[in-house]
């Protein structure tokens, strides 16, 4: 099975990138020869992605991947054997047996920099880097710990500081065991027993608190210790049933060992390669931090360690030195010496194999009760479920903690800004999504790219009865290519007041999603404003079938982001490609589209549908269509024949094509 890797540090945004992204995670792992991630920076409901994009992700693990350092990002991505990077304005270096980079656009990395954002990175940008390299240290390069699912924000937690919780937070403990050096001899079962004494840094402390700001009195807890369950792969194939397992290492509680022999290792079954060995409820009150220390469980745990129950040392060492060690036992008696293996008269045995180390797997989870805010900001509603809030206590001085909580205030930009475009040297292939990104990757990076369109679910879309509205589709945000909402209510109110009996019962539809973020949210605001008392909707996070439905009755669709700006100074200001005009086109809508970007691609003029280059022709062809002077008729049929040129199926064989000649790369070894 081949490990994939999909980053996509907006997920929660449900954006038309993260549909891209999204949707090759989903067709990969539908796939039964793919194991797919889905990484992110902020924990994030899958399932509530998986219903706003129409998607199927239930074959997905969600895995939660904060930028911590380059170093971090090295050892996160080199476990997969293709990662791919779909996050736009991402500079993060990977490091799998194949890379891929999904470019949107070249956009330049400090496109959205103000004056503030310059100087910070001008005086400040050297020691934010050595500060968090200093951190990589004093959390043990953040190796021996990974947080799997529920922490909302990773990147807090392992800064020390407090991150709510989903209702049940996984976190995995990876610690070293150094053994002593000495042999026993056989017992008379023939069992292997070589001796451990000490684990580095054996610390397990979990802080759990119930914040006044969630106003909750009281918030029920329970909190599980479990150890990896060991069993090698010369163990394995010595087991005939379930009785042979549960003699290994004094193992009772095996859990659903004989079920995984057969299962699939994914996301809901983890708990059971672990024995359950410490459980405790708890009641945390309101604006109480209660400190829960397991170090002194593992002390316990560590003094009846052998080498039967260390798990993950490597199979074939572990052979390699019981066999050299069985060969010796069977000519002589076996004298326990500091550091070496030693006969009875005889010479120093150079082929006896040294085990210098053992990693040992624990599982801590998290339960409690969960708790929806349902605070609104300004239209915004938070409808997370959020549970306990979540730290790491684990024992560190004064100034290291100090260091970790000045971290927490550090803005990231600092660390990931890119001097140079070095990172790209890291992957093996870059994909772009049209030929309007293309040739600009080619033009500002000298790269050569593959096309692949995104993905459309044309299927999913269907023309009813059509009503008097004017739709447009694209999230709300005041940014660089922004999609220029505010202009296009305000070019609506023109045309409105202009030619009112015409348009008397026609509106215009703003819909798309929104962050909750200050500066999107008052540029909400500041439409509301400005189509108050007019017949302008602005909808905002609807839900899919909500939105598919309103494609299905829209008489006409706008879109004209990039309008007015210059694209030879700012190409990044248009629109890349545009999925909302496909969908727009799948759904028999007469599409009037901006004549820049990726548009043009797309939109064959006057066939099936109308580009425009200002505001005024954007207005004449939409009063032209409101009057009939065009074929409706014929411009809606091309639209859906083009727009079946964009579907997913096409999508998904030009993906697989692409995956599967990354694959020859790896068998071949010429990555």
């Amino acid at each position: 099975m081949y490990k994939i890797g999909v980053y996509d540090r907006y997920l929660s945004t449900a954006g038309g990138g993260e549909r891209y992204s999204c949707k090759i995670a989903e067709i990969l792992s539908k796939d039964k020869k793919y194991k797919v991630d889905l990484l992110t920076d902020l924990h994030t409901d899958l399932d509530l992605v998986s219903k706003r994009l129409n998607l199927d992700l239930k074959n997905v693990n969600l895995k939660i991947f904060p930028f911590l350092s380059d170093d971090y990002s090295k050892r996160i991505t080199q476990n997969y054997d293709i990662f791919i990077n779909a996050t736009y304005l991402s500079s993060l270096p990977a490091a799998a047996k194949r890379n891929i980079y999904l470019c949107y656009f070249p956009t330049p990395f400090d496109v959205d920099f103000k004056i503030v954002h310059k100087l910070l990175l001008t005086f400040f940008r050297i020691p934010a880097t050595k500060l968090f390299k200093l951190a990589e240290k004093i959390n043990n390069d953040f190796a021996n710990i990974e947080v799997l699912e529920g922490v909302y924000d990773v990147k807090r937690f392992m800064l020390r500081r407090g991150s709510f919780t989903s209702g049940k937070a996984l976190i995995l403990y990876k610690y070293l065991y150094k053994y002593n050096n000495t042999y026993n001899k056989y017992n008379k079962n023939n069992k292997y027993n070589k001796k451990y004494s000490k684990f580095s840094d054996a610390s397990i402390i979990i802080g759990l608190k119930n914040p006044k700001s969630l106003g909750v009195n009281q918030i029920k807890c329970k909190i599980s210790l479990y150890k990896e369950i060991n069993l090698n792969k010369e163990i394995k194939k010595n087991i005939e049933n379930i009785e042979d397992i549960k003699n290994i290492g004094n193992i009772k509680d095996i859990g659903n060992i004989e079920e995984d022999k057969n299962k699939k290792n994914n996301k809901n079954n983890i708990i059971d390669r672990f024995q359950l060995i410490f459980s405790q409820d708890l009641i945390v009150h309101k604006g109480q931090k209660q400190i829960i220390d397991l170090s002194k469980i593992l002390s316990q745990i560590n003094k009846n360690l052998t080498i039967s129950n260390i798990v993950n040392i490597s199979d074939d060492a572990k052979t390699k030195d019981i066999k050299k060690t069985k060969d010796i036992t069977k000519t002589e008696d076996v004298t326990k010496t500091e550091g070496d293996i030693k006969t009875k008269g005889a010479a120093e045995t150079k082929d006896s194999a040294k085990i210098d180390k053992a990693q040992s797997n624990f599982l801590v989870t998290v339960e409690s009760d969960v708790f929806s805010v349902n605070k609104e900001k300004k239209g915004q509603v938070d409808s997370r479920k959020l549970g306990i809030v979540i730290y790491n206590e684990q024992k560190i001085s004064f100034f290291k903690k100090l260091i970790l909580k000045v971290l927490g205030f550090i803005p990231l930009f600092l660390i990931t800004y890119p001097k140079n475009l070095n990172f790209l040297q890291t992957y093996h292939k870059i994909i772009s999504i049209s030929e309007y990104s293309y040739y600009w990757i080619k033009k500002l990076w000298k790269k050569e790219s593959d096309i692949l369109y995104p993905p459309v679910e044309v299927e999913s879309f269907e023309p009813s009865k059509k009503e008097n509205i004017i739709l447009s589709v694209g999230r709300f945000f005041p940014e660089h290519h922004n999609k220029k909402q505010l202009e296009m209510a305000q070019v609506f109110i023109e045309m409105y007041k202009e030619n009112a009996e015409l348009l008397k019962d026609y509106k215009l539809i703003l819909a798309g999603g929104v962050e909750n973020k200050k500066e999107h949210l008052e540029y909400i605001e500041k439409i509301k404003k400005v189509c108050d008392g007019y017949p302008v909707d602005v909808l905002t996070n609807i839900k899919w079938n909500d939105l598919k439905e309103l494609f299905s009755k829209s008489f006409i669709f706008w879109h004209a982001a990039g309008m007015g700006e210059d694209e030879n100074k700012s190409p990044e200001k248009f629109e890349h490609f545009g999925i909302t005009t496909v969908e727009a086109m799948a759904s028999g809508c007469i599409c009037i589209v901006i004549n820049k970007g990726g548009q043009p691609e797309i939109i064959q003029n006057g066939i099936n549908g109308f580009l425009f280059d200002s505001w005024e022709q954007l207005k004449k062809i939409t009063l032209d269509v409101c009057l009939g002077k065009v074929d409706v008729k014929m411009i809606t049929e091309n639209a859906l024949l083009r727009a079946k040129d964009f579907s997913s199926e096409n999508f998904k064989s030009k993906l697989i094509n692409i995956i599967e000649s990354e694959l020859e790369r790896i068998k071949s070894k010429k990555h």
